[in-house]
């Protein structure tokens, strides 16, 4: 089926943004010509009976033959019942339940041949640990092999992963404006964007207005206009912990504080970057590491804990070997028990937690500097 003109397709994802993009250009192409022939039925319901009241007005216009014949386009546009989003959790309902699988049955058989149908779920998400996924409407529909099926999912925002942006499409939308950007300022470009698609196109666009009249996009021009995330914030106050810059440790625990962040994720944060820290210096240990923060052998000691986690990219790892070259791997074994027995004892005590986090700090610099 070619993708330039298929007849039945169906665009979902967490990234909105792309499938909204995306079921765009479907559109142009999959629309006849003339005035006739076209339905868009808007979907995007935040309730169960406007949802169903929905669904039976795509049922109906998939089964009306179109006014004088020819072809019909008929077009599900932002749909938020197939599965639930971020915000909208009504696919559940049993009435919608009901109504989606009657519409599924009818996109089940084969289409007329003058038919065109577009399906686009932006935010939609399935949970891969349903036991019922398969059975769903929505995981039948991803299944038919008359329909061209296409997914565009943010990436989970972890600093493990080698990048959250498409670097491909970074590395072009600032080719067309006569810039290449450096590895690492991409790498660094990443991080602190985070996963969002929006985010990113208005940074890039802040870096192609300051590096004009220039043809590269430098590491430091990144760090000098971008804007962190949250995510990012987290990892520089970790940042600052690991290298004992004491005073950056706690101006920075101050300003999540005001942020209202939460605590217990900056903790896990942080138990995350001693456990690398630990690991990386292990490895550097046995001679596993090799130049520039090539992993080698080493590589699945470096995955996190979790399900569909990745190794940390390259300048992750040169980043965290750089952190712990200075002290032995023992010195690295201590800190990363004391930061795990800090956030059990979260649990255990009803002390603030941010007061819990800047002793914390304190004590892991002054008994580093103490015993070494």
């Amino acid at each position: 089926m070619s993708k330039e003109f298929a007849r039945a397709v169906l665009v979902y994802g967490t990234d909105e943004l792309r499938v909204k993009e995306r079921a765009a250009e479907h559109a142009r192409v999959m629309v006849p010509a003339g005035e006739w022939g076209t339905e868009i039925v808007d979907c995007w319901q935040d309730n169960a009976e406007s949802a169903v009241s929905a669904i039976e007005r795509a049922i109906e216009a998939l089964l009306t033959p179109p006014f004088l014949g020819g072809e019909q386009f008929v077009w599900l546009k932002n749909v938020s019942f197939f599965a639930d989003t971020e915000t909208v959790k009504i696919s559940g309902n049993q009435s919608v339940e009901a109504t989606v699988q009657k519409l599924v049955s009818i996109l089940e058989k084969p289409l007329a041949d003058n038919l065109r149908v577009l399906i686009s779920a932006p935010g939609a998400k399935v949970d891969r640990k349903a036991k019922d996924e398969n059975a769903s409407a929505f995981g039948k529909l991803k299944k038919l092999k008359h329909f061209l099926v296409e997914d565009f999912n943010l990436p989970t925002s972890s600093p493990f992963q080698s990048s959250f942006a498409p670097v491909a499409e970074v590395r072009e939308r600032l080719s067309a404006a006569g810039l290449r950007i450096h590895p690492e300022a991409l790498e660094i470009l990443s991080r602190m964007s985070g996963p969002d698609p929006r985010q990113m196109q208005m940074e890039i666009e802040k870096l192609i207005a300051y590096c004009q009249g220039r043809n590269e996009v430098t590491p430091a021009d990144v760090t000098d206009i971008v804007t962190p995330t949250a995510e990012e914030t987290f990892w520089n106050w970790c940042d600052a912990v690991i290298e004992f810059r004491t005073a950056d440790a706690l101006q920075l625990l101050a300003q999540l504080k005001f942020q209202q962040e939460n605590p217990v994720g900056l903790m896990i944060n942080l138990i995350n970057h001693a456990r690398l820290a630990m690991k990386v210096r292990l490895l550097a240990d046995m001679k596993l590491l090799g130049s520039g923060g090539a992993i080698g052998q080493g590589e699945e000691l470096l995955v996190p804990v979790g399900e569909r986690k990745s190794a940390p990219s390259a300048w992750r790892i040169k980043r965290v070997s750089a952190q712990v070259r200075d002290y032995p791997l023992v010195v690295w074994e201590r800190f990363f028990e004391s930061v795990y027995d800090c956030y059990a004892s979260f649990f255990e005590t009803g002390n603030d937690h941010f007061t819990m986090l800047r002793d914390l700090v304190l004590s892991l610099h002054i008994d580093t500097v103490k015993k070494e």
